[in-house]
């Protein structure tokens, strides 16, 4: 999130690279992000075996987890700022509040209880 919201441009950025050279955009994916996720991926099918964890596959929780990320820097910064009627700082307001908030919650909707 930190990367991002540095960045708010990235998430575009991504997809329009991704839509222009897909080939590229794999190899890159496969090369520097597959090994990050890898652990993450690995965490999740172990505590899904012990049963600590929603019945969901690894993959929907990562992709789920992305898109918590991602969503209010790509769609959501004109839905926030335009829909919602909110200025700049009410949407830095809101990133700062989603960053503290977003662990916890992540953490409720994917563990058993």
């Amino acid at each position: 999130m930190e990367i991002i919201k540095a960045n708010p441009d990235i998430p575009l950025f991504v997809l329009h690279e991704i839509n222009k050279d897909p080939n590229r955009s794999q190899n890159f994916m496969l090369d520097q992000i597959a090994a990050k996720v890898q652990p993450f991926m690995d965490q999740i099918k172990e505590e899904r075996e012990k049963e600590n964890t929603v019945d969901l596959p690894a993959e929907q929780i990562l992709v789920n987890n992305m898109s918590l990320v991602i969503f209010p820097f790509f769609i959501g910064r004109a839905v926030f700022k335009t829909i919602l009627e909110k200025n700049k700082d009410d949407y830095d307001a809101f990133i700062e509040e989603r960053q503290r908030l977003l662990p916890d919650y992540i953490v409720s909707i994917v563990m058993n209880k």
